[in-house]
């Protein structure tokens, strides 16, 4: 980790943030025991037990996790191990220092691992429910599972003040001392922000900043996580953060937030920025598909393609929604039954109405075989399998779909659920490899334009890792499956980083418009973003133009001209303005005549590529702070 800080330095990036350090729970026995005590009182049929153990989030002690140890086979006693750990963290914090990056880490406030010794040490820390069992997320007063259960975690009580006193004093401040003080970290990411009590945040930031300022001569900076919160949860860290998660614009490449301009997505960033902090995006992170992986696996390309294969041929509106409402209710089921298949049957004999049904006498019997069929016998039968395909395509995206553990076979039915890599190989595979390589790229200059904050994104994106990353069990191995080619992505990211370090500082309140030519979702080369400052349209404004393909990009009067009207967005008195500055991000520019009519208009124009941009950069130049996890 620490000999890969100058390539990153050297991309652009401002900090660097690395997962907690600690040792992680080591074992879940406990919540079977649990459930089993319970179930015994109650009479209960013993109940299948998911439950995974090794997340840094859940952490055990403030010994150094052996997974990330250059010595734990190095035959040391535990002391002298850990101050090895210790001497190596620091050296990499310094090292960061030295480059000019600033070095973050996570504070985990909220929870700590169930196996921790502190739950036998101090039981009463600990939230519970009337009935005297641990409240678990995601499981009930007896322990049943309501859904994704966090059992390697117990969260504490701050509800009692006494309580809150005693768990900041022996537990989060020698931890903020140790992340501080001792490894030399300058900023912290407060993971489930929004679950973490204002009163914690009183006693908690001030501390914090203490510390790193008598250790760094300077405030540390906090970033609150907000993944999978609801924003009215988060309102309460207003100035205790200086900047937030983004996370409505998680997966930005599959959120279409650019067709209007006040939408929920709009609406709930303008919240936050406007109520919290500056809001950060990134392209993705250990609790999300990797940006590559979105794009390599061919999703949004291949749903793209049944989408229009759908409009384009299945023109019975009442079989297409009989098969959406199917495939919703058995998501819900999740799984697929023996009627599921008769309303199958019921599928193909409607939309086969007009074919000779002596071919199909075979009864097919499961999914595959039905897919089969309708791939290959008729028309009709192609239509039908579209459809299909489009279905289940929404099913995996939906946020009911539970996960990737369990790798199930479409055709499987009883109680095992849908699994997206099984439909994801049904999938037709139509798609433009160019034009995947492209959408990545697309997807990188979202997240970093959309943002007011910055942005951040995994360690690997840069050269195409496809393989989320799995906490519970992280390998080095995890960055090594690459997209065909390995595409090096970091000529990109560099011109993206040096445009964010040109443009003005964010404003509140200050939004983007994602601007395409000819009113057309497409994607042609360029990533053109509007961002707008001040309330309404009375503001100053600028317009970003990066290049993402691979061969020199002119812009012309009338792209600049179409750009501007934002789909048709901005098309009216109130919105006859011109932006400040164009800023150029890549292998692009500006055409003789563009450059002339901006001139004229009194329009700045700045590029990522000139010599000035090419200065070197350093932690105050940054106006939007940037960070990649390792």
């Amino acid at each position: 980790m620490t000999g890969d800080l100058k390539r990153i330095k050297d991309m652009g990036f401002s900090s660097v943030w690395v997962n907690p350090l600690f040792e992680p729970c080591k074992s879940v026995d406990w919540i079977s025991e649990e459930i089993r005590k319970v179930e015994a009182e109650k009479g209960i049929t013993k109940t299948k037990i998911h439950s995974k153990a090794g997340s840094p989030y859940a952490i055990k002690s403030f010994s150094i996790n052996e997974k990330i140890s250059n010595y734990s086979s190095a035959g040391l006693t535990e002391p002298d191990r850990q101050k090895a750990d210790y001497k190596d963290i620091r050296a990499y914090t310094d090292k960061c220092r030295e480059l000019g990056l600033m070095p973050m880490t996570d504070i985990v406030m909220r929870h700590v691992s169930a196996d921790s010794d502190l739950v036998k040490t101090h039981p009463q820390w600990f939230k519970r429910h009337p009935n005297g069992n641990f409240v678990i997320f995601g499981r009930d007063e007896n322990y049943k599972a309501q859904g994704q259960s966090w059992d390697d975690v117990l969260e504490f009580n701050y509800d009692d003040p006494i309580i809150m006193e005693e768990i900041l004093e022996d537990h989060i401040r020698p931890m903020c001392k140790m992340l501080i003080s001792e490894f030399g970290f300058e900023g912290l990411r407060v993971d489930a922000a929004g679950k973490i009590p204002k009163q914690v945040y009183d006693r908690v930031i001030p501390y914090v900043d203490m510390l790193c300022l008598r250790t760094h001569g300077k405030k540390a900076k906090i970033l609150g996580e907000t993944l999978g919160q609801d924003i009215s949860e988060f309102l309460h860290a207003s100035g205790y953060v200086d900047y937030v998660y983004n996370s409505l614009y998680f997966y930005p490449y599959n959120q279409r937030f650019w067709e209007k301009d006040d939408t929920p997505v709009a609406h709930c960033k303008g919240v936050l920025q406007s109520q919290v902090a500056p809001t950060v995006g990134f392209a993705g992170n250990h609790d999300v598909s990797r940006i590559a992986g979105y794009y390599g696996e061919n999703k949004h390309i291949r749903g793209q393609f049944l989408k229009a294969t759908i409009e384009g041929n299945v023109d019975n509106q009442t079989v297409f929604n009989n098969v959406l409402a199917m495939f919703r209710s058995q998501t819900d089921k999740g799984s697929f039954s023996p009627e599921t298949m008769a309303e199958y049957s019921f599928m193909c004999d409607a939309i086969w109405s007009k074919h000779d049904k002596s071919e199909t006498d075979k009864k097919p019997k499961n999914a595959r075989e039905w897919f089969a069929l309708a791939g290959v016998v008729t028309e009709e039968g192609k239509k039908l399998y579209n459809c299909i395909c489009n279905m289940l395509f929404k099913i995996v995206k939906r946020e009911k779909y539970q996960g990737h553990s369990g790798y199930t076979d479409i055709e499987n039915q009883g109680s095992q659920r849908i699994d997206e890599m099984a439909v994801n190989r049904l999938l037709p595979s139509n798609f433009n490899p160019n034009d995947t390589i492209l959408r990545i790229k697309e997807g990188f200059c979202v997240t970093a334009f959309a943002s007011d904050g910055g942005w951040f994104f995994f360690k690997g994106d840069e050269w195409g890792a496809i393989k989320s990353t799995n906490v519970f069990n992280s390998s080095p191995a995890d960055l090594q499956q690459k997209i065909p080619g390995g595409i090096d992505f970091s000529p990109l990211i560099t011109d993206i980083n040096k445009t964010l370090a040109q443009l003005p500082p964010p404003s509140n309140p200050e939004w983007a418009q994602r601007c395409f030519l000819n009113n057309e979702d497409s994607v042609d080369g360029t990533s053109c973003f509007y961002i707008h400052q001040g309330k309404g349209f009375s503001g100053t404004g600028h317009l970003v133009f990066c290049n993402i393909a691979d061969n020199l990009i002119s812009t012309t009067v009338e792209q600049f001209l179409e750009y501007t009207k934002a789909g048709g967005r901005n098309i009216g008195e109130h919105k006859k303005y011109m932006p400040d500055c164009v800023y150029f991000c890549g292998d692009i520019k500006p055409d003789l005549t563009l450059s002339l009519f901006l001139e004229k208009q009194g329009i700045k124009i700045s590029h990522s590529r000139d010599t000035q941009a090419d200065m070197p950069m350093n932690q105050s130049d940054l106006s939007h702070p940037v960070s990649i996890p390792l």
